[in-house]
């Protein structure tokens, strides 16, 4: 049964969210800064430190989204077309956010050099970039934040995150070419 076979119940309400992982990758891995995630500082004071990421519009696709807000909040541009995690947060409250799907999509990594250069974009809604070790994500983030990066780093270690898909098809550059290429 295809998505738009499926009648709609009434779920207006549930919001889908992206979350970036961009892991610096140093030029030696014994370094201690090596594998580090990069984090945001939002101006406004809903959550002090978070991984870069936002609302995914009506009618965009995941992919789209992701790099959106990734070149947004912190001016890199780049292709996603790789899922990590989803992340199902419910309702808590009648007054408070809707229930919401959250896709932790693959930034890939960053260099030291590249990581050094980065400035924040003109017109950011971010304050200033952090990079957080992962045995220093439960001291950094809020316990979900914290568990849903270490879910997303543990995905892409093991090579067990997912295509993302636009009607059942592959999309980005890089997917495009490798589906066309196993044809």
């Amino acid at each position: 049964m295809a998505h738009n076979d499926v009648a709609n119940k009434g779920r207006s309400d549930l919001r889908a969210d992206c979350a970036v992982l961009v892991a610096l990758e140093t030029d030696n891995p014994d370094d201690r800064r090596h594998g580090s995630v990069m984090l945001v500082v939002p101006s406004h004071a809903m959550r002090p430190i978070l991984p870069p990421g936002g609302a995914v519009r009506e009618g965009e696709r995941i992919g789209d989204a992701a790099a959106r807000e990734l070149l947004e909040e912190t001016g890199l541009r780049r292709t996603i077309t790789q899922g990590l995690a989803v992340d199902q947060s419910l309702a808590s409250e009648p007054a408070g956010p809707p229930e919401g799907i959250t896709f932790v999509c693959d930034g890939s990594t960053i260099s030291t050099a590249d990581a050094m250069a980065m400035a924040i974009p003109v017109r950011s809604e971010i304050t200033a970039f952090a990079w957080v070790h992962p045995d220093r994500l439960y001291k950094e983030l809020s316990a979900y934040q914290a568990r849903r990066i270490e879910v997303a780093l543990t995905a892409r270690e093991q090579g067990s995150g997912y295509l993302l898909l636009a009607e059942g098809e592959p999309y980005g550059t890089d997917a495009r070419r490798t589906v066309a290429a196993t044809k």
